[in-house]
């Protein structure tokens, strides 16, 4: 297993008529890239140290550095972040961190970023790869895959 990067995007896509004449285009008006959200909220995990997995390197330092970026710089308020790191990123503290957005009152205008540093694995379905991440108490993780992968 390989620990794994992940890579978000938090704009807005370029909107169609910038690519129309691209070559002649000098105008770009750059405050369209930036959109306004009502709220910004985000759950970040970092696990470096699992009970039967090999251990990371990286992965917890990669989230508190993504915590700290959107503090930072992308205007996330740091009582909006959910951090969770190591053994702190167990299933039930992840499915409640994820599910408290819905208490908070997000509402459709709100930005949500998940963020996922730690092993993980991949199967291949019959729509396409499917992707896993092993949360920090995941036990006997080869025969959980197993398990998925018979499904």
């Amino acid at each position: 297993m390989d620990e794994s990067v992940g890579v978000v995007v938090l704009s807005q896509p370029l909107p169609p008529s910038y690519f129309l004449n691209r070559s002649r285009r000098t105008d770009l008006d750059t405050q369209s890239l930036h959109p306004n959200y009502n709220s910004s909220h985000a759950l970040v995990i970092g696990i470096n140290s699992y009970p039967s997995a090999p251990p990371l390197r990286y992965a917890v330092n990669d989230a508190i550095a993504v915590s700290e970026l959107l503090k930072n710089q992308f205007g996330f308020s740091e009582s909006n972040i959910h951090l969770l790191l190591d053994e702190k990123a167990t299933h039930d503290s992840i499915i409640d961190s994820f599910m408290s957005f819905t208490s908070q009152g997000t509402v459709p205008d709100d930005r949500l970023l998940f963020f996922f540093a730690g092993h993980g694995f991949t199967i291949r379905s019959r729509r396409g790869d499917v992707g896993y991440f092993l949360k920090s108490d995941m036990e006997n993780y080869e025969g959980q895959i197993q398990q998925i992968r018979e499904k």
